[in-house]
């Protein structure tokens, strides 16, 4: 449900900036965000696929479904059991 979320959103954005979908959000980042629920801007910098430009462009979109769903789910971020990504030099 919150993937189909994500999804739907990332679609929009898609279409109405005519970006292809990996630039805005490619399936492997909406399963990590899925899975994670990063809760804000700095947690959802350690999902794979956003940078500091993606998470300033689409970052508080996406944080807004999350954190809608979490609250109510009443659950709670994930993003501890992440394993780092590697940090581009």
């Amino acid at each position: 449900m919150l993937h189909q979320k994500l999804r739907k959103l990332r679609d929009n954005i898609c279409s109405k900036a005519n970006l292809p979908i990996y630039i805005v959000a490619g399936t492997n980042t909406l399963d990590e965000m899925t899975r994670y629920l990063p809760l804000n801007l700095t947690e959802l910098r350690k999902i794979s696929g956003f940078g500091d430009a993606k998470t300033e462009k689409f970052g508080t979109q996406f944080l807004e479904i999350i954190v809608e769903y979490c609250n109510e789910k009443n659950l709670s971020s994930l993003i501890h059991e992440k394993i780092p990504k590697r940090e581009k030099k």
